[in-house]
């Protein structure tokens, strides 16, 4: 009976453990180990309710190898006069590696297709429901 308490408690710790792994390996974004990092660009979606950042972010300025972040930043105003009082609401719907050469003037192409639907590097996504992250394909 002990034996079986052990064995089922043992296997738990496993599968609770390896869904940590899993987790870290493929869905956290830990953005601690990156030194040199500067702004892409900034650009207004067409209702002028949401924004995309893109970050460059490099391990340090010699690095071969750099990742762009794609941030979403939701702009909320006060009515009448559409003051813009915070635009903290944000979350990283972009993530790519790429070589660093290869990005030109700190710019990615980013086009906004309608007030939800944006191209970013090729890759079309809608901010509601879609994320790329290159290390999931």
């Amino acid at each position: 009976m002990k034996r079986k308490i052990f064995l089922s408690l043992f296997l738990i710790l496993i599968i609770i453990s390896g869904i940590i792994v899993i987790y870290n390996k493929f869905y956290k974004i830990d953005l601690s180990p990156y030194n040199y990092t500067f702004h892409g660009e900034m650009v207004d979606s067409p209702n002028n309710k949401y924004e995309i950042r893109i970050e460059i972010l490099k391990l340090d300025e010699d690095s071969d190898e750099a990742y762009i972040m794609g941030l979403l930043v939701e702009k909320i105003y006060i009515e009448p006069n559409k003051t813009l009082i915070s635009n903290k609401n944000t979350k990283i719907i972009y993530w790519d590696k790429v070589n660093a050469s290869d990005i030109n003037d700190n710019l990615v192409g980013v086009i906004w297709l309608d007030d939800t639907t944006i191209k970013i590097s090729d890759k079309v996504l809608n901010i509601n429901s879609d994320m790329y992250d290159y290390r999931r394909i």
